[in-house]
């Protein structure tokens, strides 16, 4: 017998699906009408509704496929976007443009010989383009063909000479091949042809910079600010290159200016407190971080660093009330989970600690200051290869950082392994001069490996700069 539950939900069912079967069907057409109404009118989510439903309608349209791609990207959705300009890029073969962004994106993941065909695909029906050249030449550049990609670079000048992208892709290839003069000469050439092009002038910089030359930095640097006055980019190497140099308070007017150019970014305005903050100027880092702490965007970092300023006053109760509200929200946020770390290692709470920084080392694999943590901590348990493990990740990750480099060397030191520990303390002393702990254990490490009178002079000017220092006596 049938049961009367049964029989009702069948009745149901049945009128659900003859009720959706009364719904008319929208056309792909229509699809991508209503979409690029809404991509006009900057209504991205709706917009890519419109698309997908438009690609269900017909997966292998070329179209619909490329129109989806260029609102993922409007959307700030670039992992979605990339396989769909690819995918574009397949179905439309006069689509130039599918073919360039997906050779865009496909160089920056590193599918350069993908990136090669999908350039020379747009040059079998337009050789002229230039940008076609410059994606084709960094690929090239990408699978170590130089001189190829030289001639790239070059094909797109004849082109067009005045082209700041390609000359700045010559010097760099040149750069590459040990071609120095060489480089120099075509970011000059860049500048003389446009004067007012920020990116020839901060090329030029950067090459000053990489070049040991960085008094000659600054002159392009301050000319980019000039030209452009309202863009946020070269302020912000303006401001790196005053901290790089350690000319720190020339710093602050640049990082003042990228905040009144981009009032609405939190960005420049957390980098502003920072640098108050690194700075020994905590109550205007105090006062900036509070207030962005209220956006929504920055809180978790504004939090984050109202924590660590906590801490440094020794407000125990407050550090962890900031850190664990920003946890309670995001647990994986890796700044404040290396935070906690560090207040629950300052109170030789250790095993709490080290599950902490290993959180924060699954949070975020990348960060060398999570592996900094975990090789301290490890360090503190008297877990020596852990910690080597830990501190040489750090160094893998950020490679020429000078706290890993001599914790290093330390623990080297200590286990007696004197092979490792003297050029690690060269090296601490080298990329922390004025650090009186590298100088220190170099003069340790020279002492132990047969080097006497070079650890003594080591000492004797560590004894000039620390005179008061009785271990250094000893």
């Amino acid at each position: 017998m049938v049961s009367r539950a049964w029989l009702t939900s069948a009745i149901l069912a049945i009128s659900v699906l003859a009720g959706c079967s009364k719904e008319p069907s929208v056309s792909k057409a229509e699809h991508l009408t209503r979409g690029k109404a809404f991509a006009e009118q900057k209504k991205y989510p709706e917009a890519i509704v419109e698309f997908r439903g438009a690609v269900a309608a017909d997966a292998k349209d070329g179209e619909a496929r490329y129109q989806l791609a260029n609102t993922y990207l409007l959307n700030n959705e670039l992992a979605k976007a990339v396989p769909e300009f690819i995918r574009a890029s397949d179905l439309s073969p006069d689509n130039m443009d599918a073919h360039l962004k997906a050779a865009q994106f496909l160089l920056l993941g590193g599918r350069f010989e993908d990136a090669k065909t999908r350039a020379e695909m747009v040059l079998a029906k337009k050789p002229t383009d230039v940008n076609a050249h410059l994606m084709k030449g960094l690929a090239l550049a990408g699978l170590k063909d130089y001189n190829a990609a030289i001639e790239q670079a070059n094909d797109a000048l004849a082109i067009d000479e005045k082209d700041v992208t390609a000359r700045v892709l010559l010097s760099r290839l040149q750069s590459q091949q040990g071609k120095t003069s060489e480089a120099e000469a075509s970011l000059q050439r860049a500048v003389e042809l446009a004067p007012d092009s920020p990116e020839a002038l901060l090329a030029l910089a950067n090459f000053f910079m990489a070049s040991n030359r960085a008094a000659e930095a600054e002159a392009p640097l301050k000319r980019a600010t000039e030209v452009n006055p309202k863009a946020a980019g070269p302020y912000q190497s303006l401001a790196t290159y005053y901290i790089a140099t350690r000319r720190v308070a020339d710093a602050e007017a640049p990082l003042k200016k990228l905040t009144e150019i981009t009032p609405d970014a939190p960005g420049p305005r957390l980098a502003l407190a920072d640098y108050y903050m690194r700075n020994s100027r905590l109550p205007e880092a105090v006062t900036l971080f509070t207030t962005l702490a209220a956006d929504k965007a920055a809180a978790p970092t504004a939090n984050t660093q109202l924590a660590l300023i906590a801490f440094a006053n020794r407000d125990m109760k407050e550090a962890y009330a900031r850190v664990d509200g920003v946890l309670a929200t995001d647990g994986k946020f890796a700044p404040a989970l290396i935070a906690k770390g560090r207040f629950l290692q300052s109170e030789a709470k250790l095993n709490d600690a080290v599950t902490t920084a290993k959180a924060a080392v699954a949070a975020d694999p990348k960060s060398a200051a999570a592996e900094q943590l975990l090789g301290d901590v490890h360090s503190q348990r008297n877990e020596g290869d852990e910690a080597i493990a830990a501190y040489g990740e750090a160094l893998r990750l950020a490679p020429g950082a000078a706290l890993p480099t001599l914790r290093l060397a330390q623990l080297h030191l200590q286990r007696g392994e004197l092979k490792q520990a003297l050029p690690l303390a060269q090296d601490a002393a080298r990329l922390a001069p004025d650090n009186p702990v590298a100088r220190q254990v170099l003069s340790r490490a020279l002492s132990m490996t047969g080097n006497p009178d070079r650890a003594a002079e080591g000492l004797s000017s560590l004894l000039k700069d620390y005179p008061d220092n009785a271990g250094l006596h000893y």
